[in-house]
């Protein structure tokens, strides 16, 4: 029988040993519970980055129970005499059982990557690089193959011991109530485990740049292992050869992470060419409203500009070329694209329109873009009796599909943040209970250009209205004010303290 054949004979017969093992079982039941099955807090709206973080974790758990599966195999591989007469002889035999735990490795993450998608309740928004899929499978393989290494260079259970009592002190960390004083040793543990897992300042998979440096570091570092199991049990030349050639893959792998970590930096903004899947423009116009999103998020325009848009409906035509322009951000990376920071409202990698609450924050942020106040252009200030912020928070209360009790807060919470008056809260109150928004959008239409700059007035606004103000409008509301005009609402949460400038 030729080398070749006895090499896959024996890679095979080592795959259906390990694959009988109990703790591989409970190993994959533990990734799959962990990160793909679906839970409570699963978004309704799932991405592609979401899926790739479950991934990335289920790899480490599945990396982790190879390591302890393989463990015993490995010993008697390394407990035979170097004299052993066999075909492969003893580093074909290590390289065999290399091979057979990679391939285990590999059919667990394929399950758990077809797996995840099925279970999501909608399509994954986003992209991936294609330099990203290959990096959760190299970290999941590379798990056996470092016990391996350790287990055949110190002929010890040393792999299994230290797993048997991390992995337990991890999950009592994690999961009980109860103060194990284990802080401090397992905090350290999983943030060596994270470096190790991802050694970067910041990662994307959709980033070309960032997921070839994962997939370059990944990669380096599992050759490093496989040369450093090839090398135990070679012939003194051939271990030297191996061991060099370790050396040299390992000073890769730390070239890798010192360059991604002096190139790419937090304040390292990636234009759309840099994302996979960008298009030539990805903005789009809607009604007059701007949307840029990120490659692969485009279905959800339709959900922004179903919040936004019959809110922003409700302003006059004046307005209509200050609309915002809603731009899309990642998580883990910044985006660079040139939009007017006046007009900017940014989203991110989750929908906002899911939560009723955000979703009229959402609509309050676009009011206050569309009167020049995006969120790059002002800073806290004080806006005591302007009517400008009067209408950001009424904007903010007509957010559509949104519970009356939703709008209401967070039509406070929009106008606290620039010290209302009591007149300020009063005609809020009566514009959202009481006056019809066909009325208020007609005395916006009739006086708008006063209305929505700082010398318009509360005062002013109310006349229009026909609504009758009794509290002060030069003041501040005192907290007996907020009491008197939203009693369902907590007073000491809307407060603004201390001096502020006033807003320009």
């Amino acid at each position: 029988m030729s080398r070749t054949a006895t090499f896959a004979r024996l890679a095979a017969f080592d795959a259906r040993r390990m694959a009988v093992n109990p703790l591989l079982w409970l190993g994959t039941a533990l990734a799959v519970y962990l990160y793909a099955w679906p839970r409570y807090w699963v978004a309704t709206a799932p991405t592609l980055a979401e899926y790739y973080s479950a991934l990335e974790g289920a790899a480490a758990v599945v990396a982790a129970t190879m390591a302890a599966v393989v463990c015993f195999p490995a010993m008697r591989e390394v407990a035979h005499s170097r004299r052993t007469i066999a075909v492969l002889g003893p580093v074909g035999r290590l390289m065999a059982l290399s091979t057979a735990s990679a391939l285990i490795t590999t059919t667990v993450m394929a399950a758990v990557a077809l797996l995840d998608p099925f279970l999501r309740s909608a399509p994954l928004a986003g992209t991936l690089s294609p330099l990203a899929h290959p990096a959760p499978f190299l970290v999941a393989a590379a798990g056996p193959l470092a016990a391996i290494a350790v287990v055949a260079w110190t002929r010890t259970y040393a792999p299994l011991i230290a797993l048997s009592l991390a992995v337990p002190a991890l999950l009592l960390y994690r999961y009980s109530v109860t103060d194990m004083g284990l802080e401090t040793a397992v905090y350290q543990m999983s943030r060596v485990t994270d470096l190790v897992q991802r050694p970067f300042g910041f990662r994307s998979p959709a980033v070309i740049p960032l997921a070839a440096l994962q997939l370059a570091y990944t990669a380096l570092a599992t050759a490093v292992l496989v040369a450093v199991v090839a090398a135990v049990r070679a012939r003194p030349a051939r271990r030297g050869a191996l061991l060099a050639a370790a050396a040299v893959l390992l000073v890769g792998v730390a070239g890798t992470v010192g360059y991604g970590r002096l190139a790419y930096t937090t304040e390292t903004a990636f234009p759309d060419e840099a994302i996979h899947g960008a298009s030539a423009e990805q903005c789009q116009v809607r009604d007059g409203i701007t949307y840029c999103p990120l490659p692969g998020y485009e279905a959800w325009v339709d959900e922004w500009h179903g919040a936004i848009g019959p809110s922003m409906a409700l302003l006059p035509e004046a307005a209509h070329d200050d609309l915002p322009v809603v731009w899309q951000d990642g998580d883990a990376y910044n985006r660079k694209l040139d939009v007017p920071s006046d007009r900017a409202v940014t989203v991110y990698e989750y929908l906002e329109t899911e939560e009723p609450y955000t979703r009229s924050i959402l609509v309050g942020s676009a009011a206050l873009a569309t009167l020049g106040l995006g969120e790059y252009d002002w800073e806290w200030c004080r806006g005591t009796g302007q009517s400008r912020f009067v209408v950001v928070a009424w904007l903010a209360s007509t957010a559509h599909e949104v519970p009356a009790a939703d709008r209401r807060e967070a039509a406070a919470m929009m106008l606290s943040s620039y010290s209302p008056s009591a007149a300020d809260l009063e005609l809020l109150r009566a514009l959202i209970d009481d006056v019809p928004r066909q009325r208020t959008a007609e005395a916006l239409a009739e006086r708008w250009v006063p209305l929505s700059t700082p010398e318009g007035t509360t005062l002013e606004l109310a006349e229009l209205v026909g609504v009758s103000l009794t509290g002060s409008a030069d003041t501040k509301a005192t907290v007996a004010e907020w009491e008197r005009i939203f009693p369902e609402l907590e007073p000491e949460v809307y407060q603004t303290w201390g001096e502020i400038a006033d807003c320009a």
